[in-house]
């Protein structure tokens, strides 16, 4: 399985008590994990022992930072270099089960570096049935992102799968 899960994350994950907005707050414990939708499609597929290869956007220190940690989870990673940080989604669990997300939109990407991560996905293709688009697409992506990817699958006589929302599902 490919995996074209180009808008990769640190998910911070912290819990308190109760989220009180205007409030100074000190969270109780935090866990820094990467993340993305399309991560956790390739860790689905590791535990469900289907070999899968993601593509994704690993931009600046934290993007390295964010490879280091999906490597040790030994996620196979075609990372493409991009400018600008890895973002950032802050996971709030209070006590009572509410949970709330703040996602970072990503890095901006420039033409040239989609069509790197268009490239890696083509020369990957040939070693997988099925190709997965998922998640949030960064800013500067093409509008037409995913149509694209599953342009270059069908191409390639592979299906494909998008796992997404909004435009970017409605142009896939």
């Amino acid at each position: 399985m490919l995996i074209a899960g180009p808008n990769l994350t640190l998910d911070r994950t912290a819990e308190i008590a109760e989220l009180r907005p205007g409030e100074v707050l000190r969270f109780e414990r935090v866990i820094v994990t990467p993340g993305g939708k399309g991560l956790n499609v390739a860790r689905a597929a590791r535990a469900l022992g289907v070999p899968a290869l993601l593509v994704g956007f690993v931009p600046g220190a934290t993007g390295r930072a964010g490879a280091a940690m999906i490597e040790r989870e030994h996620v196979a990673l075609r990372a493409v270099p991009c400018g600008g940080e890895l973002r950032s989604t802050a996971i709030v669990i209070e006590h009572g089960g509410r949970t709330t997300v703040l996602n970072e939109p990503g890095p901006q990407v420039t033409p040239g570096e989609w069509r790197a991560l268009e490239a890696a996905v083509a020369g990957a293709l040939a070693e997988h049935a099925v190709l997965v688009c998922s998640g949030s697409v960064p800013p500067g992506s093409p509008e037409d992102a995913y149509a694209r990817l599953t342009a270059l699958a069908a191409g390639a006589g592979r299906h494909c799968v998008v796992d997404a929302a909004g435009p970017t599902l409605a142009r896939a």
